[in-house]
């Protein structure tokens, strides 16, 4: 039969790497926070209540008067109101909630 030939270990490990090792610039850091059971939730997030949502569609709507207000078409700019609804809204905001 015919001779083997030995080769030379260190050669063939070098030549095949299951695990080539990932350059400086493809490796990433972890960033952010992993919350694995669903029970370990972050407590500050905020109910949504009518007051709030109201409150936020009327600040909402102030913009949009600001924004597209023209001088040019209107002679008056429409009245809001927006101290007297911001005090309104914090007073019954403050209020304590009767159950």
């Amino acid at each position: 039969m015919g001779s083997l030939k030995k080769t030379d270990t260190k050669q063939d490990n070098n030549q095949i790497d299951d695990n080539p090792k990932p350059d400086e610039s493809q490796v990433s850091e972890n960033k952010g926070r992993l919350i694995v059971d669903a029970t370990a939730c972050p407590q500050d997030i905020p109910y949504p209540t009518d007051l709030d949502l109201l409150s936020g569609a009327r600040v909402k709507l102030e913009h949009l008067v600001d924004k597209y207000y023209d001088v040019a078409l209107h002679e008056n700019k429409p009245r809001m109101y927006r101290k007297i609804a911001r005090k309104l809204y914090l007073r019954t905001a403050k209020k304590r909630k009767i159950r």
